[in-house]
Protein backbone atom coordinates (compact mmCIF):
# COMPACT_ATOMS: atom_id res chain seq x y z
CA UNK A 1 0.00 0.00 0.00
CA UNK A 2 2.86 2.59 0.56
CA UNK A 3 4.34 1.59 -2.11
CA UNK A 4 1.35 2.39 -4.21
CA UNK A 5 1.17 6.32 -2.25
CA UNK A 6 4.83 6.57 -3.48
CA UNK A 7 3.99 5.76 -6.99
CA UNK A 8 0.70 8.22 -6.78
CA UNK A 9 2.55 10.89 -5.73
CA UNK A 10 5.28 10.33 -7.76
CA UNK A 11 2.75 11.17 -10.59
CA UNK A 12 1.23 13.45 -9.24
CA UNK A 13 4.85 15.37 -8.90
CA UNK A 14 5.44 14.55 -12.98
CA UNK A 15 1.94 16.58 -13.81
CA UNK A 16 3.38 19.59 -12.63
CA UNK A 17 4.14 21.96 -15.20
CA UNK A 18 8.02 22.16 -15.42
CA UNK A 19 9.69 25.65 -14.79
CA UNK A 20 11.89 25.40 -18.31
CA UNK A 21 14.78 26.15 -16.10
CA UNK A 22 17.93 24.78 -17.32
CA UNK A 23 21.41 24.71 -15.09
CA UNK A 24 23.87 24.52 -17.60
CA UNK A 25 26.65 24.78 -14.78
CA UNK A 26 26.03 21.22 -13.95
CA UNK A 27 28.51 18.60 -14.63
CA UNK A 28 27.84 16.01 -17.32
CA UNK A 29 26.05 12.85 -16.07
CA UNK A 30 28.88 11.30 -18.40
CA UNK A 31 31.83 12.81 -16.24
CA UNK A 32 33.08 9.92 -13.99
CA UNK A 33 33.51 10.44 -10.39
CA UNK A 34 37.15 9.80 -8.99
CA UNK A 35 35.51 6.19 -7.91
CA UNK A 36 34.65 5.95 -11.39
CA UNK A 37 30.71 6.47 -11.03
CA UNK A 38 29.22 8.05 -13.67
CA UNK A 39 26.48 10.85 -12.78
CA UNK A 40 27.66 10.91 -9.21
CA UNK A 41 29.66 14.79 -9.97
CA UNK A 42 25.83 15.78 -11.43
CA UNK A 43 24.36 14.57 -8.49
CA UNK A 44 26.76 16.13 -5.95
CA UNK A 45 26.80 19.64 -7.67
CA UNK A 46 22.97 19.15 -7.51
CA UNK A 47 22.88 18.50 -3.65
CA UNK A 48 24.99 21.66 -3.49
CA UNK A 49 22.62 24.14 -4.84
CA UNK A 50 19.94 22.40 -3.21
CA UNK A 51 21.60 23.13 0.10
CA UNK A 52 22.49 26.79 -1.04
CA UNK A 53 18.47 27.06 -1.74
CA UNK A 54 19.47 27.35 -5.86
CA UNK A 55 18.44 24.44 -7.08
CA UNK A 56 15.23 25.27 -9.75
CA UNK A 57 12.11 24.16 -8.73
CA UNK A 58 12.13 21.84 -12.61
CA UNK A 59 15.24 20.13 -10.43
CA UNK A 60 13.98 19.73 -7.17
CA UNK A 61 10.81 17.63 -8.77
CA UNK A 62 12.91 14.71 -9.52
CA UNK A 63 15.75 15.92 -7.19
CA UNK A 64 17.25 12.11 -5.30
CA UNK A 65 14.71 10.15 -7.75
CA UNK A 66 15.21 10.06 -12.00
CA UNK A 67 18.79 9.41 -12.06
CA UNK A 68 19.85 10.40 -8.65
CA UNK A 69 17.47 7.55 -7.21
CA UNK A 70 18.99 4.79 -9.47
CA UNK A 71 22.03 5.61 -8.95
CA UNK A 72 21.68 5.15 -5.21
CA UNK A 73 19.52 2.12 -5.83
CA UNK A 74 22.61 0.92 -7.24
CA UNK A 75 24.48 1.56 -4.60
CA UNK A 76 22.14 0.42 -2.42
CA UNK A 77 22.50 3.35 -0.43
CA UNK A 78 19.77 6.07 0.91
CA UNK A 79 20.41 9.55 -1.17
CA UNK A 80 19.90 11.27 2.29
CA UNK A 81 22.74 10.20 3.88
CA UNK A 82 24.87 11.21 0.34
CA UNK A 83 23.19 15.03 0.96
CA UNK A 84 24.03 14.61 4.73
CA UNK A 85 27.97 13.59 3.78
CA UNK A 86 27.97 16.98 0.84
CA UNK A 87 25.95 18.86 3.59
CA UNK A 88 28.45 18.13 7.00
CA UNK A 89 31.98 18.07 4.54
CA UNK A 90 34.46 20.83 4.97
CA UNK A 91 36.16 20.39 1.47
CA UNK A 92 36.07 17.37 -1.69
CA UNK A 93 38.68 15.51 -0.03
CA UNK A 94 36.64 15.03 3.53
CA UNK A 95 33.57 14.79 1.41
CA UNK A 96 35.58 11.81 -0.33
CA UNK A 97 36.40 10.00 3.05
CA UNK A 98 32.79 10.22 3.82
CA UNK A 99 31.79 8.98 0.15
CA UNK A 100 33.95 5.85 1.00
CA UNK A 101 32.51 5.03 4.31
CA UNK A 102 29.06 4.86 2.74
CA UNK A 103 29.31 3.28 -0.62
CA UNK A 104 30.17 -0.37 -1.26
CA UNK A 105 33.61 -1.39 -1.18
CA UNK A 106 33.41 -2.07 -4.95
CA UNK A 107 33.27 1.72 -5.40
CA UNK A 108 35.70 2.45 -2.49
CA UNK A 109 38.58 3.32 -4.61
CA UNK A 110 38.45 7.17 -3.71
Amino acid sequence: MAYLRCATHYLIEMIKPDTGEVLYDLPSPYVPHACGLLHLPRFIAKIRKYLKNSLPKSYERNFKRGFDGFLCLHLGVDPKDIVEAVRTSRDDVELDVKLKAIFPKKYSGL
